[in-house]
């Protein structure tokens, strides 16, 4: 069972790296493409990808939470954390720090 938790908690590290690393390309390389060139397009598929991550990320931190694996305080920040540039780093640091204890 304790595996079980480990696994969930390391999933939900490793999409918040992914999602993360979408919102800096989108804020960081889309959106300037857009402004600067004049091509909504990159924002329009890396936006629609972003988008899906979060999605993902925030059904599994429900996971996670309805398992009572995290309290209601830390999945707050880790919502906060997923839509400021550079959260991730956060997000992997305090789940990081739940799956030591779930091993």
């Amino acid at each position: 069972m304790r595996k079980r938790y480990y696994d969930m908690l390391e999933k939900l590290r490793r999409i918040g790296i992914i999602e993360g690393i979408s919102l800096i390309i989108l804020i960081f390389i889309a959106v300037p493409i857009k402004y600067i060139m004049g091509k909504p397009l990159p924002v329009r598929i890396i936006g629609s990808i972003h988008g899906l991550l979060w999605l993902y990320l925030l059904y599994n931190l429900y996971e996670v939470y309805k398992r009572s694996l995290i309290e209601k305080e830390t999945a707050i920040k880790i919502i906060i954390a997923s839509v400021i540039p550079f959260g991730f780093f956060f997000i992997d640091k305090t789940v990081k720090r739940f799956e030591n204890l779930a091993q």
